[in-house]
């Protein structure tokens, strides 16, 4: 008959159950009986050690525990537990080190180990060393906040440490980083920021004889955090003689540079004198103040002269490029002088002569202002029509008024509301009059709002595709590699343009910049780049949800209420600048500008060209301009000039539209001839106001 050999694992079995239940001496007969099956059996070695340790033999337990190890070198609670043992009871740090750095090779992500570890780097006063063990901790349990009180322990002895020895210059703005990222973990510790300020207190007395200014700035911090008296007490102990001396210093050093800029000054270098500097600046502040300003004529002339050898890039989509940010209201032209006679002024809009910078009252101060506001057909109503007005305001001033008229532009191709009435309020704060203004908008609120809603951009905001342009030159590209190679390519592209552009003038060299100049708009044009997820904002530019294009089409719901929103904003707008103006004793003119897309005129064929039923445009119009008339009954309600040029071209024969905004100069005459009843009416209601000045 066979009999079957005893089952180690019985044995184990029972001197686990008897341990559990206290009974220590029958718990090591049972592993000793398992052992004596198989002595290779590292686990009973580790259960017989947990029952030394429970019986304080620590003799046994180490010796047990060595078996286990020498049967299973790479086990980390084996080691783990012979080196809380050495810590604790036998007092051998090293010793525990060695089997700890065992223990962290053979199982790096176990905390406890990494615990246990700094708990001996203290002992062996390796503080930093504990520090980092107690940060790998933090990383590996985030949720475990028994880690804290260690970390605030162990700072506290670091910095102890750090005061009580040789300071070590080199390594402190490492070590700054290592008290920075402990009170990160630990938060608002009360002992932890006495540390931070102990070990800033012997960095301040390292550096006092070699750098004393940085030696009050390190203590100065330490002295910024909530401490106890005592050590309070010692920082500003330490801080009293340096605080003084800087203040000798500085009352010395302020001396010494007064005189010396007092000796520049009375040099005699051939220029102007201090006192006609002084007078100059007075002069040019007073007229400031009283909006006298024009620009500087010889320095417009040489401008000019630059212009023209460098001529104008004929490609009209490369004229939004012109402009450049404003810091109150979006865009504005770049401030220059152009070939052809016309002036970007120091806000950025265009003048006819004679030039004028803003604000401008006048030569004297006192002229009657008509000002247009509005995008690019205001903007060309001013260019054409802007003697016309004003010959006819001065024509209807009332009887003994005597000044001059001058009308100003306002206008911004592209600009949509709020723009006019943030323009109006901007330069009315830095001292610009106005009598009489004149706002004509319409299509960029229908249409250029209308793509911000389908770009995802607040209606509010200038054009969004004039802002997603403008903000290419301020972008700072993330790693991501298609933007940086975009990104590339723009500057490599700029580049070139400037480099052919400066070449001889050859047939050669003129296709090549051609051909470099289309690659450069169609580089710019390239949008979409320009995203939150791809590219850093620059600025804060309010998002909604983008629409979808074909919305406004399919549903005539969704669309009305689209365009409602816009029209609200339009409304709102000229409504405050209405108020505006009449609270400054001006007065207000707002004329919705007529479209090919919604007025009743027999088309000729060049229009035609331009008008495409079913378009963006024609959308746009068609449920936008209806919903404007409607709502323009509360302007008028309101006590607002309101004036619908929407059909004021019916009944002209031949071509107006130069595209499916703008209207030729017979278009631009007929809608001055529309307005000029009220712009009568208004002329003769101005009074003469007095100056503020």
């Amino acid at each position: 008959m066979t009999t079957t050999p005893p089952d180690p694992a019985d044995f184990v079995a029972r001197g686990m159950e008897a341990h559990r239940e206290g009974a220590t001496s029958e718990a090591l007969a049972a592993y000793d009986e398992a052992l004596t099956i198989d002595t290779g059996q590292p686990d009973v070695h580790f259960l017989r050690a947990l029952v030394h340790l429970d019986l304080g033999d620590a003799a046994a337990c180490l010796e047990d525990l060595g078996a286990a190890i020498d049967l299973a070198p790479r086990v980390a609670d084996y080691r783990l537990v012979r080196a809380e043992l050495l810590l604790e009871i036998d007092g051998r740090p090293q010793d525990a080190l060695a089997d700890l750095e065992a223990a962290r090779a053979a199982d790096p992500k176990a905390p406890q180990v990494h615990r246990t570890l700094a708990r001996a780097y203290r002992r062996t006063s390796e503080w930093k060393k504990a520090v980092e063990c107690l940060f790998t901790v933090s990383a590996l349990a985030p949720d475990d906040t028994a880690v804290r009180p260690d970390l605030v322990e162990t700072l506290a002895g670091f910095a102890r440490s750090i005061a009580e020895g040789p300071f070590p210059v080199d390594a402190a703005t490492d070590l700054e980083k290592t008290f920075t990222r402990a009170l990160v973990i630990v938060g608002q510790h009360p002992n932890a920021k006495s540390a931070y300020a102990e070990f800033l207190l012997a960095w301040s007395g390292a550096l006092l004889d070699s750098d004393p200014v940085n030696a009050g700035h390190t203590a100065e911090k330490a002295l910024s955090f909530a401490v106890d008296a005592d050590l309070r007490a010692r920082i500003r102990s330490f801080l009293t003689p340096l605080q003084r001396g800087r203040r000798e210093e500085a009352r010395g050093l302020e001396s010494k540079m007064f005189r010396a800029v007092l000796a520049e000054l009375r040099k005699d270098d051939g220029g102007p004198s201090l006192g006609a500097l002084a007078r100059k600046a007075i002069e040019a502040a007073r007229r400031r103040r009283r909006a006298l300003e024009q620009p500087d004529r010889r320095d417009l002339e040489r401008r000019r002269e630059e212009e023209v050898q460098t001529p104008w890039k004929e490609k009209e989509e490369l004229a939004r490029h012109r402009c450049t940010f404003h810091p109150y209201l979006g865009y504005v032209q770049r401030p220059t002088v152009e070939s052809w006679g016309a002036y970007s002024n120091n806000h950025g809009f265009q003048m006819k002569e004679p030039w004028a910078d803003y604000p401008y009252n006048g030569e004297q101060g006192d002229d009657v202002i008509v000002a247009i506001f509005g995008g690019s057909v205001a903007h060309q109503f001013f260019e054409w029509e802007h003697g016309r007005l004003r010959d006819h305001v001065a024509a209807h001033l009332p009887a003994g008024d005597g000044r001059e008229v001058t009308v100003l532009n306002f206008s911004q191709g592209g600009f949509g509301q709020p723009q006019a009435l943030l323009s109006y309020f901007y330069f009315r704060s830095i001292g610009q009059r106005f009598d009489i203004v004149l706002n004509i908008d319409g299509f960029n609120e229908a249409m250029g709002k209308r793509t911000n809603q389908i770009n995802g951009y607040h209606v509010s905001l200038p054009l969004s595709w004039m802002m997603n342009n403008l903000m290419l030159q301020f972008q700072t590209p993330s790693h991501d590699s298609e933007v940086l190679d975009f990104m590339g390519r723009l500057l490599r592209t700029q580049a070139r343009v400037a480099e052919l552009e400066r070449k001889p003038d050859t047939w050669l060299s003129r296709w090549r910049l051609k051909r470099a100049r289309e690659e450069l708009a169609d580089l710019r044009s390239s949008t979409p780049v320009v995203a939150e997820d791809r590219l850093e904002e620059p600025i804060v530019l309010p998002r909604t949800p983008p629409v979808d294009e074909r919305v406004f089409a399919s549903s005539p719901r969704a669309a009305a209420v689209l365009a409602e929103e816009v029209v609200d904003l339009w409304l709102r707008s000229s409504l405050l600048l209405g108020q505006g103006c009449a609270a400054d004793g001006a007065r207000y003119l707002h004329a919705l500008q007529p479209n090919p897309y919604y007025w009743n005129k027999k088309l000729t064929k060049q229009e035609e060209a331009h008008f495409h039923p079913g378009s963006a445009e024609y959308w746009a119009i068609r449920q936008t301009y209806p919903a404007m008339l409607t709502r323009a009954v509360e302007l008028i309600d309101a006590g607002i000039d309101f004036v619908d040029l929407t059909h004021c071209l019916d009944h002209e024969e031949d071509t107006l539209a130069k595209d499916v905004c703008h209207v030729n100069r017979l278009g631009n005459d007929l809608m001055f001839d529309a307005l000029a009843p009220k712009l009568t009416a208004l002329a003769q209601s101005l009074s003469r106001r007095k100056a503020p000045w």
